[in-house]
């Protein structure tokens, strides 16, 4: 769960985040800011999280909540306002080539690769068919500029 969260934060920041904090539009620059803030948070807590020594006790299971919280928080705000600044900053061109810029799916050994309904097959992480397919969506939902 730590590296998958992280890997997504990660790339988010240097995809997305990098790209919206030098925007024209204040909204999208608060949006980069707070997104990255919110990883931070979401580090801090999956830290606080590794450094426990009883990862069944009642505490660790609030911290588990909190980390909850704090993600369903951050994919809101993507959901409420990082969709309508992406739409508002970029062309649609420059999303699908920034989706297109995560790792595609790789043929796994027997053939099989591409995306299930159910979870991603042959991509690298979960974090990366996220991001390639929230930019995918963006662009396929975008007029042409």
């Amino acid at each position: 769960m730590r590296a998958r969260l992280l890997t997504h934060s990660h790339a988010e920041d240097e995809v997305l985040y990098r790209r919206l904090k030098s925007s024209q539009h204040e909204a999208s620059r608060k949006f980069a800011q707070e997104g990255e803030r919110e990883h931070q948070l979401v580090e801090q807590q999956l830290q606080k999280m590794l450094a426990a020594d009883d990862k069944i006790s009642d505490v660790w299971m609030e911290q588990l909540t909190e980390l909850q919280k704090l993600v369903d928080h951050h994919v809101d705000e993507e959901e409420s306002t990082g969709f309508s600044c992406a739409r508002e900053e970029f062309a649609k061109d420059e999303l699908e080539a920034m989706g297109n810029g995560v790792p595609a799916p790789q043929r796994r050994a027997d053939g099989r690769g591409g995306l299930t309904a159910r979870r991603p097959v042959g991509y690298t992480t979960a974090s990366d068919w996220f991001l390639r397919r929230w930019c995918l969506h963006l662009a396929a939902v975008t007029e042409p500029r």
